[in-house]
């Protein structure tokens, strides 16, 4: 499992090469997740707001389950009558497997980053993010999709942050499996900047 991690990292290392890489774990679960900051790839005159995100996450439990694979697009902005509050909109399409049961959603989701008005020198910032996808935007044996996701993280030096966080994902399926808790758990990672 460990090779594929690498390879898929260095296979998708171009890829990240204009904004973040991070990766995250815990004992049961590991993440791997990208931003290409498409206004700084293409030069425009609004870097740091358009992202397509992709990200890995593979979880080992009892079921058969196979990683959950997703792709999407977000717009994240500073909200200018609060200082330091970053807002984000977006959508992903997510892929899965769990016991010969095949999962697919295009969930729409919305996210918050707030950097706390400390006089600190490494920046401290607290972030949310929700993901729905009802049955409407469900494939295949799905029903529904879920995500929440704490984050609380403090950028070390300029360009890498440290971050603790918590997601609860649930995939709900049609027929006798119902809803399935994919993940439920806390994990530490870190985020690089390029």
């Amino acid at each position: 499992m460990l090779k594929k991690i690498l390879l898929l990292l260095t296979l998708t290392g171009a890829l990240f090469a204009q904004h973040d890489a991070s990766i995250n774990l815990n004992s049961d679960e590991i993440e791997l997740k990208g931003n290409l900051d498409l206004g700084e790839l293409m030069q425009s005159d609004y870097p740091d707001m358009y992202f397509v995100t992709v990200g890995y996450l593979d979880v080992d439990n009892d079921e058969s389950t196979d990683p959950l694979i997703e792709a999407g697009f977000m717009l994240r902005d500073d909200i200018y009558a609060i200082d330091g509050l970053r807002f984000g909109i977006g959508f992903k399409g997510n892929s899965a497997e769990v016991s010969g049961q095949n999962f697919s959603s295009i969930p729409l989701g919305i996210e918050l980053e707030y950097t706390l008005p400390l006089d600190f020198s490494m920046p401290i910032k607290l972030s949310g993010t929700l993901f729905y996808a009802p049955s409407a935007l469900t494939f295949q044996d799905g029903d529904r999709y879920f995500e929440g996701r704490m984050e609380a993280s403090i950028s070390i030096i300029e360009q890498a942050d440290i971050f603790v966080g918590y997601r609860k994902i649930d995939l709900d399926f049609d027929g006798w499996r119902g809803d399935y808790n994919y993940s439920d758990d806390a994990y530490v990672g870190f985020r690089i900047r390029f």
